[in-house]
């Protein structure tokens, strides 16, 4: 499975995704398929970056060996934001490799949801509360697929229902909660009046929904909202979020029996569309009581509850708990499904409940403990209630009436149990991260990280991993991965107690040596990358996807500070007085990162921080003290560069040099000014010291060449903050075309 876009957004996985890999994960393991998912990490936290895991290297991607070589079939996520990987899957898909979309505008055979009916249902529900001015918090404007799709039927409904339309009610989220927080704002700045919104999805109507507030607009009473997806967080909203019903689980079941089939008939693919229906989740963001999706369902199902017998009814209610339900494939689910409804009509004939809350008990034993459960089976006990009663006499209509009250009460119980196990559990996760993260920051090689790494899975709850690093091969930097693991020799073995490497050509992967021992298997691979630097990637287990992406980062924060660290002490690039790195160490490196800030379009700045007065506090106070001066000196500048990419350097006698990769302006003044302030506050120095800083942002396309200019050009900036008076600040920008924007001293 090849997601269009980051499965981790920072480190939070992507809810929409999450469903659906479990529906694909669930589906494989019911066909004896064996599963490996491409699960790319954003780069930046909030917007939503287009990198993702790719089998094509290429700027926008971190390369993961995962495509049509080593595969017999791909499911990909659409969309994919990027011409280059819709270029890799056409030249796929033209050689006749089986390839199946969830979600549209890349190509067919694809699973789409039927947008333009949930859109119309959302814009109709609002018209009906008497709403005109509906605004809508669009998609990606690059999206030619679902976003596209959804745009335009809201401008259909709004012409079908004759709603006011006005362009300035339409803003882009792009799909993530800080782009439907800014949609939204935009939306409130025309002042053009609305009274509802729609989003294109649900994380982006969290965005819009937290302006509103900010805004002082009360939901629902001065603006109702809608969302699209149904995540299970729009339910924990305050208030909960109306929204578009998109069944993600099945979708990706449906996508796997797809594939099988092209799997199992070569040959040009069919050009078809799998269109999942679309319904309303309603809650009270639209301005509609709690009951009324209760008091809906009822008058629709008593027409046809005369004949209604426990087939459909299963149905129904497998389809409303499938996501809710991380250990019953579905096959299972059908059957458990099937039992519930019959154990109920049983009880009730029998005049005794045992056995309908045996088979309830059991159910619930099967709910993922990741998810919030509870809105899902309180809907589930409603369909039962509606679609029963018709087939219950009016003399069993209390104890059944008291059997679903009961009912619903240990559902209540058990998902506040289960909230509980949960918060412990990630308590005692983070406990195990922290401490793992610790020991590999503080380990002495490369080979003691991957240990302890090893050490800590088992007390996360991660049943299997292995690490894979690159290893450059004949001028190719990615042609080998060397393994460098616990590695798995046959069913039920124990991993190693010690740690073995193996190396293999990329084109090998997978090798059986480095595959879980059980099959049929489901892993992710996620890439290790530091500062886009790409270092290899991480085999997990799939089944438990949540905390991944801060191991991950983790692991390749602490391979990359070890390797860094082996390297300056290889060239002596620590200056003995301070402890922090020297001169020589800014010049080499600081050319290192100017090439790299240009290659990956990344900014870097660069901070001096001179001590004027320094030589008259060295004369004043002898050589020793003023050595023991310097070390706290500098060890209160490092205090205050906390990221393992930052660097601290000695300068010159009196100077301090920071490199910051990709920090921004807001950034290097924070840095800037919690070092003026540590420095001041220790005693012996109070009033020694005149501090000047000199800050160069050095943008994407800075003018500087190499690194003498760059440092040139923050000396610069230094001179300029000391010539302006006592403890100043001087910021310089330095981009296309050569300019030098200064902002106000401080």
């Amino acid at each position: 499975m090849l997601p269009g876009w980051p499965v981790y957004g920072s480190i939070f996985l992507d809810r929409f995704l999450q469903s659906v890999i479990g529906g694909v994960r669930a589906a494989a393991h019911d066909n004896g398929c064996n599963l490996i998912v491409a699960c790319g990490v954003s780069r930046t936290p909030g917007m939503r970056s287009l990198h993702t895991a790719w089998p094509v290297l290429a700027p926008d991607c971190d390369y993961v060996p995962l495509g049509h070589w080593n595969t017999d079939g791909l499911i990909v996520a659409a969309p994919l934001r990027s011409e280059e990987r819709s270029r890799y899957l056409r030249t796929v898909i033209d050689a006749g490799f089986p390839v199946v979309f969830i979600g549209s505008g890349e190509g067919n055979p694809s699973v789409i949801m039927d947008n333009e009916d949930g859109i119309r249902q959302a814009v109709e529900h609002l018209i009906r509360h008497g709403h005109r001015r509906i605004a809508f918090v669009a998609g990606d404007p690059l999206d030619h697929g679902d976003s596209a799709f959804r745009l335009q039927a809201y401008r259909n409904a709004i012409e079908e229902f004759e709603a006011i339309s006005d362009p300035r009610l339409v803003a882009y989220g792009y799909h993530y909660r800080e782009g439907g927080r800014k949609a939204m704002e935009q939306i409130l700045n025309t002042a053009v009046p609305f009274t509802a919104v729609v989003a294109s999805n649900d994380v982006s109507a969290f965005g819009a929904m937290e302006m509103l507030k900010i805004a002082g607009r009360r939901i629902p009473m001065d603006v109702a909202v809608i969302g699209f997806d149904d995540q299970p967080a729009a339910a924990g909203q305050v208030p909960p979020l109306t929204s578009v019903h998109y069944p993600q689980f099945d979708a990706g079941v449906k996508a796997v029996e797809v594939l099988l089939e092209s799997i199992a008939h070569p040959g040009p693919a069919a050009a078809r569309e799998i269109r999942i229906p679309a319904w309303l989740a309603i809650r009270e963001s639209c301005g509609c009581s709690p009951s009324y999706q209760v008091d809906r369902q009822e008058v629709r199902a008593r027409g046809a509850a005369e004949n209604a017998d426990i087939e459909p009814i299963g149905r129904s209610i497998q389809d409303t708990l499938q996501p809710s339900l991380g250990a019953a494939g579905p096959a299972d689910l059908a059957g458990r499904s099937r039992e519930f409804v019959s154990a109920f009509l049983q009880s009730i004939q029998r005049r005794e409940p045992k056995e309908f809350y045996r088979v309830l008990e059991e159910i619930l034993d099967l709910a993922d403990p990741s998810e919030d459960f509870s809105d899902l089976w309180q809907s589930a006990v409603s369909i039962l209630r509606l679609r029963t009663a018709a087939m219950i006499v009016a003399e069993e209509q209390t104890f059944a009436e008291n059997m679903l009250h009961q009912a619903r009460l240990t559902i209540s119980d058990h998902a506040e149990r289960l909230s509980l196990r949960k918060k412990l559990s990630a308590n005692e996760i983070n406990h195990q991260i922290g401490w793992m993260t610790t020991r590999m920051f503080s380990a002495g090689s490369e080979k003691e990280i991957l240990r302890i790494f090893a050490e800590h899975l088992a007390e996360i709850g991660i049943r299997f991993a292995q690490v894979a690093l690159f290893e450059p091969r004949e001028g190719n930097p990615l042609g080998a991965i060397a393994f460098y693991c616990n590695l798995w020799h046959a069913a039920g073995e124990a991993a190693g107690k010690e740690l073995r490497d193996l190396c293999v050509d990329i084109k090998d992967f997978p090798t059986p040596d480095i595959l879980p021992a059980a099959s049929p298997y489901s892993i992710a691979l996620l890439p290790i990358v530091f500062q886009d630097e790409p270092m290899g990637f991480a085999i997990f287990d799939a089944g438990n996807l949540e905390p991944l992406a801060t191991i991950i980062r983790q692991l390749g924060a602490a391979l990359k500070t070890q390797e860094l660290h082996s390297q300056a002490e290889d060239l002596t690039l620590t200056d003995p007085s301070t402890g922090v790195q020297n001169r020589r160490f800014f010049d080499l490196f600081l050319q290192r990162e100017l090439e790299r800030s240009r290659r990956y379009h990344r900014g870097l700045t660069i901070i001096m921080v001179n001590l004027d007065g320094w030589t008259k506090f060295a004369s004043e106070h002898g050589p020793v003290r003023s050595r023991g001066a310097l070390g706290t000196l500098a060890q209160t500048v490092s205090a205050c560069v906390r990221r393992g990419s930052d660097m601290v350097c000695r300068y010159t006698s009196d100077t301090f040099a920071i490199m910051l990769p990709e920090t921004d302006r807001m950034g290097a003044q924070a840095i800037a000014a919690a070092i003026r302030e540590n420095i001041e506050k220790q005693e012996a120095f109070q009033g020694a010291f005149d501090i000047g800083i000199g800050i160069v942002l050095a943008e994407t396309e800075c003018p500087c060449k190499q690194a003498e200019e760059l440092a040139a050009a923050t000396s610069r900036a230094l001179d300029a903050a000391k010539a302006a008076g006592r403890n100043r600040t001087e910021i310089v920008t330095l981009g296309p075309p050569a300019r030098a924007d200064k902002a106000p001293r401080s």
